[in-house]
């Protein structure tokens, strides 16, 4: 498009094809690994308050019930933004380093 992603209107269909391709990896996701929460972050997804509907309907669409127990509104609170929003990555580094140094000071 030639635009940051939340200059894009939301109503352009790059986004349609962007729920399709995310949809694609989670669908995967899920059928491999079976995870309970997927949270997207990052500035296209914090960015574009629809996308993530249209992720799920695009996941819920694929899935077609082959999951059992994983309907649209399963995926609601599966597939979400992470509750620190863009300060997710960083604190979660500053979690694992100080978990890391605590299990360091605990005796083996």
């Amino acid at each position: 498009t030639g635009l940051r992603g939340d200059l894009i209107p939301v109503d352009h269909p790059v986004w349609a094809r962007m729920a399709a391709e995310m949809a694609e990896l989670l669908v995967n996701l899920i059928l491999i690994a079976s995870p309970g929460q997927i949270l997207i972050g990052g500035g296209v997804a914090m960015g574009q308050a629809g996308l993530l509907p249209k992720v799920r309907d695009a996941v819920a669409e694929r899935l077609n019930g082959y999951v059992l127990g994983m309907d649209r509104e399963a995926l609601d609170s599966m597939i979400r933004t992470p509750a620190l929003g863009d300060d997710a990555g960083p604190l979660g580094a500053i979690a694992l380093g100080l978990d890391a140094l605590a299990a360091e000071k605990q005796p083996a």
